[in-house]
């Protein structure tokens, strides 16, 4: 399914915690393994969707932090399951995909992130502002 099909997801509108998200990344993550590769990516739930109780933009967002292989690679596996990248988002060392999905009967949005394992993508998007891995722990860069 096309991302741009899905009626109603072209604004983000903030909404209620909903637990299919955790539900769906349990689904997802598995079939992100088996087309790259578990010893080559780390791959976690991150944003407002990780955080049982927290609303947000209701979007699933992952991130894929590449441990060995090459970055092209990586990206025509993701391409492979269905995500579209997106070459206008993200940056030079975090590369942004997007798939639209339908999760027992609701179609949500999912966010990829492919960034380097451990890298400096990896460790501000993870710890540096925003939500780590859905443990409802949050954390705010005091340094500006």
């Amino acid at each position: 399914m096309n991302h741009k099909e899905i009626r109603g997801k072209d604004k983000y509108v903030f909404k209620s915690y909903s637990a299919i998200y955790a539900q769906a990344f349990k689904i997802e993550k598995p079939k992100l393994y088996a087309g790259l590769g578990s010893e080559n990516v780390a791959i976690e739930h991150m944003g407002s969707t990780a955080v049982p109780g927290l609303g947000g933009k209701n979007i699933l967002d992952i991130i894929v932090g590449l441990r060995k292989g090459k970055r092209q690679q990586a990206k025509m596996k993701i391409r492979e399951l269905g995500y579209d990248f997106i070459s206008t988002a993200g940056s030079r060392n975090r590369l942004f995909f997007v798939k639209d999905e339908n999760y027992r009967g609701k179609n949500i949005r999912v966010h990829l992130h492919l960034v380097k394992f451990q890298g400096r993508e990896w460790r501000k998007i993870l710890f540096s502002g925003t939500i780590l891995l859905g443990t409802g722990m949050r954390f705010s860069n005091t340094q500006g």
